[in-house]
């Protein structure tokens, strides 16, 4: 489980709004909606007048299929970030107005709660077992205050009910020492590696991940003597078209299918330039553990931070003053001298 990139040509919009998605049948059979599905996503490329860029849609991410047991009560939250610090909601997809985003499964979970503000879904599972659907939208907003979103992006995901004989609690445990919701910096072309514990009472089957393009994850492991507690490495070299923020999240299975909680952090990649560390107009090349500074002419040393002397080669003649400038120099020449460096008498 991952993430997928796909270059898509879109037909010219007068108004910068663009709607594109994907629809199919199939999907497995459903306690609730039918078997066939779709997906819509909406962007507005207008150039904002409050940031001068083009909006940054929210990012988010979710685990594909969630198992939950039948008649306990749980509250799914959906991990979202928005760069632009943009105010997000999230709401139920619909078809309507011509524009289908979730096809036949719309029905999603019955009785189950949205928070809009807080991207939570809240439910008792009291439903039939078996499988369901869930389809939101995550929208962006310029502030609380508007009504019209600047980004509409879907997201759905499985749910699977079943009954069962252990308690609402009986779940596997993460135990790793970065926590739910941690945000960590790190910088492009650098190795990142984590290590995801997980522990239960009886054996771990599986640490499942939703993960950032090109981060790999290696077997799962026993972690020391005890069999109910296992392990997964996961290493990843974010490139520079990755540098910004991503969403890192990680659930663990036992061999009951027995799932635990998920949890996710945020990623930032960095690379060495995002502190603009070189002045004077110079151009920051990004290079693995540093950078490096291409000044413009006039300047110099690490950062270019140094104006160069023009006057240190003392080119002014017969008593001229030189005075120093940005990449130049002029010579202000003794009584009776002139020319360019004052070589000439009068």
């Amino acid at each position: 489980m991952g993430q997928k990139t796909m270059p898509v040509t879109l037909n010219s919009s007068t108004d910068n709004i663009y709607r594109f998605g994907y629809s199919d049948c199939c999907l497995v059979s459903l306690v609730e909606g039918g078997s066939s599905w779709s997906v819509m996503a909406t962007a507005n490329l207008t150039v904002r007048s409050d940031t001068g860029l083009i909006n940054s849609p929210p990012i988010f991410a979710m685990q594909p299929v969630i198992r939950l047991k039948q008649s306990c009560s749980y509250s799914i939250k959906i991990p979202v970030i928005d760069e632009d610090g943009d105010f997000v909601k999230c709401r139920w997809a619909t078809n309507s107005s011509g524009v289908i985003e979730c096809g036949q499964a719309c029905s999603g979970l019955s009785n189950s709660i949205l928070d809009e503000e807080n991207c939570t879904v809240t439910y008792n599972a009291m439903g039939a077992p078996g499988w369901y659907v869930v389809a939101l939208q995550i929208e962006d907003f310029a502030t609380r205050q508007y009504t019209n979103p600047l980004s509409s992006l879907p997201l759905q995901f499985m749910v699977y009910i079943y009954s069962f004989s252990t308690s609402c609690d009986s779940k596997p445990v993460i135990e790793t020492n970065v926590a739910d919701g941690s945000v960590i910096q790190i910088y492009m072309n650098i190795t990142y590696q984590q290590t995801i514990i997980a522990s239960s009472l009886s054996s771990i089957a599986a640490i499942n991940t939703v993960s950032p393009l090109g981060m790999t994850k290696s077997e799962l492991l026993t972690y020391g003597a005890s069999n109910n507690k296992s392990y997964i490495d996961v290493t990843w070299i974010p490139t520079e078209t990755q540098v910004g923020s991503h969403i890192f999240c990680y659930t663990a299975f036992d061999d009951n299918r027995e799932a635990s909680d998920q949890e996710c952090i945020k990623l930032i990649v960095l690379n060495d330039c995002s502190s603009n560390p070189c002045e004077n107009g110079a151009t920051c090349n990004d290079e693995i553990n540093g950078y490096k500074c291409t000044c413009t002419a006039g300047f110099t040393s690490t950062r270019c931070e140094t104006d160069i002397d023009e006057c240190a080669s003392n080119p002014c003649h017969n008593g001229a003053t030189c005075n120093d400038q940005v990449n130049e120099y002029n010579c202000t020449c003794a009584a009776g001298f002139t020319n360019t460096h004052c070589e000439t008498g009068n």
